[in-house]
């Protein structure tokens, strides 16, 4: 009968190292699903920049390539008269 009062003490260590356990994992497991939700927006963010940063060189060869259009459609200029 001495090992009676130890029994409940045991049992709630053992449910205090239960829960503390399910906590650090939930924990932990919440903060990687955060980073990777910060890693897929950076990524997201990184590829929009991308995109624009090529729409705007390809409007520039456009815009360049009508200069140049329109620069060899005008008439020679006479210089010297």
């Amino acid at each position: 009968m001495a090992g009676d009062p130890w029994t409940p003490v045991i049992s709630m260590v053992g449910v205090a190292v239960g829960g503390a356990l399910t906590y650090l994992t939930q924990r932990t497991t919440q903060r990687a699903a955060d980073r990777a939700e910060e890693q897929r927006r950076a990524a997201a963010r990184a590829e929009e920049r991308r995109a624009e940063q090529i729409r705007t060189v390809l409007e520039f060869i456009r815009c360049a390539l009508e200069a140049e259009g329109v620069a060899h459609a005008r008439p020679p200029v006479m210089t010297g008269m």
